[in-house]
């Protein structure tokens, strides 16, 4: 232990007696008056008279050390000494080993010295404290200016129960303690250093809060509990009475405090009630019911129940009464007799009642096998019973013997029965009773455990309504069509959800409105709906197609059928209104109707542009042969070559009457339309002058579509024109490309039938007059024009046209008067990359020696081939048909190297002659004509990527070069 200051070591023996009186009184609260603390809550005057009294006891020895003088001699030196050294001793012993926590502090609260007791109850060494300031450990201002206050004024500090928490131990959580300052001075009255001493009395405190908070709670249940309670002394004196016996018997509490309880007992009770008190007080508790008399004077009986409590003496100091009006439970017992007269005349109405309720009722035990039910027994049946199942005599036999089977066929039945039998749960179920074959609904309750009785009804004839009522609502809501039902002023009472998908309003929308207020498009005359009303309110159904519009606005067509709903009298009381969608329908008739419309007139323009294509085949080339041998001076030289300008012309013409009937040579390849548009740009904006203002949009990341380079080009350029002749003051043309989705509403939107898809769009959009619905619907006709004479042949739309729908696109217009015309092409999207635009030339020789059998029912087109081929170098066998061709090859011997055939010809087709040729002379290539084009040939089977084909009208140059190249692969 480290020794303390010279100041301590000399303290005198003063300080010392100081130390013992204040370890003493510190016992001496421990030993007495905390026992008197937990049993009982002290009042503020007594715990201030201890506090003076461990003031004292603290106090004291500085008294006496400031009053006393050495009045030894000294001679007597010795012998005090001694006895201070052996005192010294018992007190260091005392103060090492005390309970009490004792430490010394210099004046700035510096440790100087503690004991054990206090280093064990901060959890440290002793040895940690030594040279440390107390405030550093366990900082508190407050305490802190408690313990400054103590050195400026030299008063001693004293606190009972202060809260504190261990900064270093702070899960200890609030502790409680006794706190003692004692400011120890020097000769010259200054504080030298100090004494401080504490006590834990935390389970003192928490034993205390504990007591109040018990008290409290058995207060508050007093105060507030429904029962009288009370205490009175051995004579029956009232001490407490609780609040309630206001509330139950109309007295305050400070009413019968003082008053003897037997006063308010009705004199006939008295006797009675005054020998159970004696009796209680002897047995230590006792109870009896008597009559009270109430505040208003009227007496009520209560039910008391009275128990002695002990005092400390050991002897009965009292007791305390729990009291409870049962003026209610008397009357119920003085009433019981009418009661048992009047059940017994009840038992004979349920007897009645039983036997003659509407209802089939059963009283059963149900019979268990481990817990398991397995069958029950009737007890008893009414008569209704038999009615409803057609049982008879079942009282006293199982239903298993009743009804064979049932137990296999109706498990269920035995579970329900057996659940409730057991626990006494009511239950309600339906089912249907096969071997009865009938519905039943059946009540089950139990009235005691292991029987029930089972209240039951037929409802076969309901279940059968509510299944065809079922079903007809399944079916209602089910149903294509759309169903709306309206009472007989209109108003919506029921939709299906089909009606939902057709307007787009749900049915708590449409509910309780009429159809008016929802659907109305404004495009029929009120004359429609007047004979519409006429119609229906005289009883009759009426039919017809209607425009209406749909939540979001767009219209549609619907084919209605309103039929009224009749009551017993014949009068109207509601309206069924089937809608069925036609929209679609009618746009697909409009389309086919169209499509048939521009078939014919495709078939017409194909049959036309054959003929011509032979005609144009022979003009063309004899024109180009004539100018090869007449010289150009030649007055004959300019006719034929205006001769051949014509045919050039007339060859164009046919071109676009095949390009609108799909009829046409396409070369498709994948291509990119930003590619297509980027390089026409400037040649549109010649094509469309200087008032006209070009604006391109293309769409980064453009997809790629399959289609032929040259005739989107030509698409362009039509519109392009077209666009420009309806801007003649100037404008603005708007191309622009996008990646789109195609559903299927998006394809009604558009009013086209498409697959649903990914599309690549290419839009064409001016800012002219526009057109009307009319114009707008003719403007893809051959020869159709809103241009005047001479300044248009009709054919660059319907040109478009036919190459959109051959490259297996869609396109689609919108104008209005005044507001411009936008194109829109669509075209399906490709994966495969885009290769080069166009493909390069290839230049071959024209001349050869080889022999060609030449099929061609068209005379002047053989004279022409025969004249272009034969000055080449060739030898040319010539044939009208088929079968010529093939008599012709029987009579030469000679290799025949190419078959040069026209595609169609009588009888024998172009195909099926070079497939006979093919046993004969498996040598022979071949090189198909036609002036038809793809579908035809296609139909033919020649149009294949590795058949050598040449289109007419053909030039001499590209009949040898296409014949060369055929020869020479």
């Amino acid at each position: 232990m480290l020794d303390p200051p010279r100041s301590v070591r000399t303290i005198p023996l003063r300080v010392l007696a100081e130390l013992l009186a204040i370890t003493f009184a510190t016992e001496i609260g421990v030993m007495f008056l905390l026992p008197a603390i937990l049993t009982k809550r002290l009042s503020a005057w007594t715990e201030a008279s201890i506090d003076a009294f461990l003031l004292v006891l603290i106090l004291s020895p500085i008294l006496w050390w400031l009053t006393v003088r050495p009045l030894h001699r000294e001679h007597e030196v010795s012998r005090l000494s001694d006895l201070v050294a052996e005192q010294s001793r018992i007190l260091e012993s005392f103060f090492k080993h005390a309970q009490t926590c004792l430490v010394f502090l210099d004046r700035s609260f510096n440790f100087i010295r503690v004991n054990e007791a206090y280093a064990k109850a901060c959890r440290r060494d002793v040895s940690e404290f030594a040279g440390r300031n107390h405030f550093e450990l366990y900082p508190s201002d407050e305490l802190k200016a408690e313990f400054e206050r103590v050195v400026q004024t030299r008063e001693p500090f004293h606190v009972l129960g202060r809260p504190f928490i261990f900064p270093d131990h702070s899960e200890w959580g609030v502790t409680y303690w006794d706190l003692t300052l004692v400011p120890i001075q020097d000769d010259r009255g200054e504080v030298e250093f100090l004494v401080f001493s504490l006590n834990d009395v935390t389970e003192r405190k928490r034993s205390e809060e504990a007591l109040r908070e018990s008290q409290a709670q058995l207060q508050l249940i007093s105060d507030n509990v429904l029962d009288l309670v009370a205490e009175t002394s051995l004579d029956g004196t009232y001490v407490y009475v609780s609040p309630s016996y206001e509330t139950v018997l109309g007295y305050p509490p400070q009413r019968l405090m003082g008053t003897s309880a037997f006063a308010f007992v009705h004199p006939e009770d008295l006797e009675r009630v005054q020998a159970a008190f004696a009796e209680a007080i002897q047995q230590g508790a006792g109870r009896v019911e008597f009559r009270y008399r109430h505040a208003d004077g009227r007496y009520v009986w209560v039910d008391t129940l009275g128990k002695v409590f002990i005092d400390e003496a050991g002897a009965p100091g009292g007791a305390v009464l729990s009291t409870r009006d049962i003026t209610e439970q008397k009357r119920a017992e003085d009433t019981l007799t009418l009661e048992r007269a009047a059940l017994r005349e009840s038992e004979a109405r349920y007897r009645s009642l039983f036997e003659n309720l509407l209802n089939g009722i059963a009283y059963c035990r149900m019979l268990f096998e481990d817990d398991r039910p397995v069958d029950f027994v009737y007890l008893e049946v009414n008569r209704t019973f038999g009615e409803l199942t057609e049982l008879k005599n079942v009282v006293g036999r199982k239903v298993t013997e009743v009804i064979p089977g049932i137990r296999q066929s109706h498990p269920e039945v035995f579970e329900i029965y057996g659940r409730v039998a057991l626990t006494g749960r009511p239950e309600r179920f339906e089912v249907y009773l096969k071997p009865l074959e009938r519905w039943l609904a059946i009540s089950v309750s139990s009235p005691r455990k292991e029987y029930f009785v089972a209240v039951f009804d037929n409802i076969t004839e309901r279940r059968v309504a509510e299944e065809s009522l079922r079903l007809q609502s399944a079916a209602l809501h089910a149903a294509a069509d759309a169903i709306m039902i309206t009472d007989r002023a209109g108003v919506i009472e029921w939709v299906n959800p089909a009606f939902t998908q057709l307007t787009g309003y749900t049915a708590e929308e449409a509910l309780g409105k009429p159809p008016r207020d929802l659907v109305k498009s404004g495009k029929h005359a009120p004359a429609f709906f007047k004979e519409f009303w006429e119609t229906i309110l005289a009883r009759q159904t009426w039919r017809g197609e209607i425009i209406n519009r749909r939540k979001d606005g767009s219209l549609y067509t619907e084919r209605q059928t309103v039929t009224p709903i009749l009551d017993a009298s014949g009068a109207i009381t509601h309206f069924v209104a089937i809608k069925n969608d036609i929209t679609e329908r009618l746009q697909l008739e409009a389309q086919y109707r169209q499509a048939q419309k521009m078939e014919s007139v495709g078939h017409l323009a194909s049959g036309i542009a054959h003929d011509f294509n032979n005609l144009l085949t022979v003009i063309n080339g004899m024109s180009q042969l004539v100018l090869t041998e007449v010289s150009k001076v030649d007055a004959v030289y300019a006719d034929v070559q205006e001769i051949l300008h014509a045919g050039e012309r007339a060859a164009t013409l046919t071109r676009q009457l095949l390009a609108f009937s799909r009829e046409q040579i396409l070369e498709p390849r994948v291509m990119n339309f930003n590619t297509v548009v980027a390089r026409m740009e400037s040649l549109l904006r010649r094509l469309l002058g200087e008032d006209i203002d070009l604006v391109v949009v293309p769409t980064p990341g453009l997809g790629n579509v399959k289609a032929d380079p040259g005739q989107i080009e030509q698409v362009i350029t039509n519109l392009a024109v077209n666009a420009r002749d309806a801007m003649p003051q100037g404008g603005r043309l708007t191309i622009e490309t996008q990646n789109v989705t195609i559903d299927k509403d998006v394809a009604r939107q558009l009013g086209v039938t498409m697959p649903s898809g990914s599309y690549v769009l290419l839009a064409v959009s001016d800012s002219g007059g526009g057109m009307d619905e009319a114009t707008r619907a003719r403007i893809f006709e051959p020869f159709f024009t809103t241009k005047g004479p001479g300044k248009g042949t009709g054919l660059g739309l319907s040109t478009v046209y036919g190459i959109v729908k051959q490259s297996h696109g869609f396109i689609w217009v919108y104008s209005e008067v005044g507001q411009g015309t936008s194109f829109k092409i669509y075209l399906p999207q490709v994966t495969e990359a885009a290769g080069s635009d166009r493909p390069r030339p290839t230049v071959v020789s024209s001349s050869g020696t080889e022999t060609i059998l030449l099929a061609e029912d068209n005379a002047g087109l053989r004279k022409l081939a025969t004249r272009v081929l034969e000055p080449a170098g060739y030898t040319v066998l010539g044939a009208a048909t088929g079968e010529e061709a093939l008599r012709l090859l029987e009579r030469h011997e000679e290799p025949v190297h190419l078959l040069l055939s026209d595609v169609v010809m009588p009888g024998m087709s172009g195909r099926h002659l070079a497939e006979h040729l093919a046993q004969t002379r498996p040598g022979m290539k071949v090189l198909y004509m036609s002036g038809y084009t793809s579908d035809t040939i296609v139909r033919h089977g020649v149009l294949e990527a590795h058949v050598p084909f040449i289109n007419k009208p053909f030039t001499a140059a590209a009949l040898l070069q296409k014949v060369r190249e055929v020869l020479d692969s």
